[in-house]
């Protein structure tokens, strides 16, 4: 799940990424991880690098990246 700092952030990745055939789902952001932007996007795991790839050659910013790790949530190294 990708978070964003703002609902533009995440409106403009979804539009890039749905233009670009990748599976997304809009999710509201677990409050385990941020109270900022209520929104998210969600992802097949195995699409991680298919991901970042198309949000850096639009280029657009996105806070940080989790996956689901036991009972929470585990951020993934992106940069």
């Amino acid at each position: 799940m990708i978070l964003f700092d703002s609902i533009h952030h995440v409106v403009a990745a979804e539009k890039v990424l749905k233009e670009r055939g990748v599976w997304i789902d809009l999710v509201p952001v677990p409050r385990v991880l941020s109270a900022d932007c209520g929104m998210a996007i969600a992802f097949h795991p195995a699409d991680l690098d298919l991901v970042l790839s198309h949000l850096r050659e639009a280029p657009l910013r996105w806070r940080e990246i989790h996956r689901p790790e036991g009972d929470g949530y585990g951020k993934v190294p992106t940069r």
